[in-house]
């Protein structure tokens, strides 16, 4: 009150003036600058999408912890009694049905490729020819040029004076040139260089 007898004083009025003018205000007059009208926003029937259907939801059903933990059975461990793995619920709810690989019963009659080079081969023991060496690495007739390198690297064939890039070269000049393969032939002759070159 004291304040409005200050204003009634500059004002050169007298104090009840003041005091009707200010009963008489209907509280703050905002002055904000006012929004365009915007048809997208403004008109809903230009609404597309889940707005068009009233929008999304941020109150969902069951927010709470009851709906967001797992309170079904378990051990002192936590791990869960008579229900399915973790993996098992994580598949169902994915959608992924995964079916046991059920193995194959071994084919009697024809062996792999190699015969009985690839039967010698398998008991583990060391190669007694040349021949099983290259069916070991190879898998099959001919040998790629990174099993080759491979093979050099295992049987310790790399040294300071025959390095793995010379035994890509090495490889290189021994295949047909349009193939990607060597046969035992010209696995025998990359040998020969490959000694040539340690030595």
């Amino acid at each position: 009150m004291a304040g409005l007898a200050i204003f009634a004083e500059k004002k050169q009025c007298t104090a009840d003036a003041v005091y009707a003018k200010v009963a008489g205000s209907a509280g703050p007059i905002l002055r904000g600058t006012q929004a365009e009208a915007v048809r997208f926003h403004d008109d809903t029937d230009q609404y597309t999408g889940v707005h068009a259907h009233g929008g999304p939801s941020t109150v969902d059903a069951n927010r709470g912890l009851d709906g967001l933990l797992d309170r079904s059975d378990a051990d002192v461990r936590g791990v869960k009694t008579g229900a399915a793995s973790v993996a098992a619920v994580t598949h169902q709810v994915a959608g992924i049905h995964l079916e046991e690989e059920k193995k194959a019963p071994a084919k009697k009659g024809k062996k792999k490729a190699g015969g009985a080079a690839a039967a010698a081969t398998s008991s583990g023991g060391p190669a007694s020819s040349l021949q099983e060496v290259f069916a070991k690495f190879a898998n099959g007739p001919e040998m790629d040029g990174k099993t080759f390198t491979k093979f050099a690297k295992d049987c310790k064939v790399i040294n300071k004076k025959c390095t793995g890039t010379d035994i890509d070269l090495i490889f290189a000049k021994n295949k047909e040139r349009t193939a990607r393969k060597i046969t035992f032939t010209q696995f025998t002759a990359a040998l020969a260089e490959c000694a040539a070159k340690r030595s």
